[in-house]
């Protein structure tokens, strides 16, 4: 009997009127994504990057890239491996994949979190690694008026196997995403819906995992 696979996602209107993108503001100390939601009043919250380790003091290192909030730049560390998602004033989304390196601030990009991984890039699944675990994937439509935001829990006999990123892309694609970027993922994996049922998942270590950034979405 196939092992069940626990998955969590929210498509987001991004052409609601009001809406609101909000990213961490700062490189402070980590914090959990629920704390992150809750803080900010947000209606869907999912996580960024927790650096090289689970450590509290764990530097970015190699996982570093664009960081832009409200036309500030927090970092501009953007490499030929990371991807990054931009959304400019009215919340149009860009993807700009990891091939392409900008280290600036643009219009397209007023807001930005940057990714591990590209995942779909023009409607087309990226053969990256597949092991199945637990991931965290954001993703945006052909036509910009949609974000994905995705978690599927794994290591957790039971409750849910995991997923290989191959198999992700492929459901966001079936989902609608025609772009798409892998996250921190493993225990970091979390999505937080908050006043609906705050922490949707059940994170990998049994708790979350505190991280540096976060993507939410306030809804006025």
């Amino acid at each position: 009997t196939a092992e069940p696979v626990a998955v969590y996602a929210a498509v987001v209107d991004l052409e609601r009127p009001g809406l609101e993108i909000v990213i961490t503001p700062n490189f402070g100390e980590k914090t959990l994504t629920s704390a992150f939601a809750r803080t900010n009043g947000l209606d869907v919250a999912i996580n960024g990057e927790a650096g090289t380790s689970p450590l509290a003091q764990a530097g970015l290192g190699q996982w570093s890239g664009n960081w832009i909030v409200r036309g500030d730049a927090v970092l501009l560390r953007d490499s030929a491996k990371r991807p990054f998602l931009g959304f400019d004033r009215q919340n149009r989304p860009h993807y700009f994949k990891a091939a392409e390196i900008l280290r600036t601030i643009g219009d397209d990009r007023w807001n930005a979190i940057w990714g591990r991984f590209d995942l779909i890039v023009d409607g087309v699944v990226v053969e990256v690694e597949t092991d199945a675990g637990p991931q965290t994937c954001m993703g945006i439509s052909k036509s910009g008026d949609r974000l994905f935001l995705l978690v599927a829990d794994g290591r957790r006999p039971g409750h849910s196997a995991g997923m290989g990123l191959v198999d992700v892309g492929a459901l966001m694609v079936a989902m609608g995403a025609h772009q798409a970027m892998s996250c921190d993922r493993g225990g970091s994996s979390c999505l937080d819906v908050g006043s609906l049922t705050g922490l949707a998942n059940q994170p990998s270590d049994g708790v979350e995992r505190p991280t540096y950034s976060h993507c939410g979405v306030k809804l006025r």
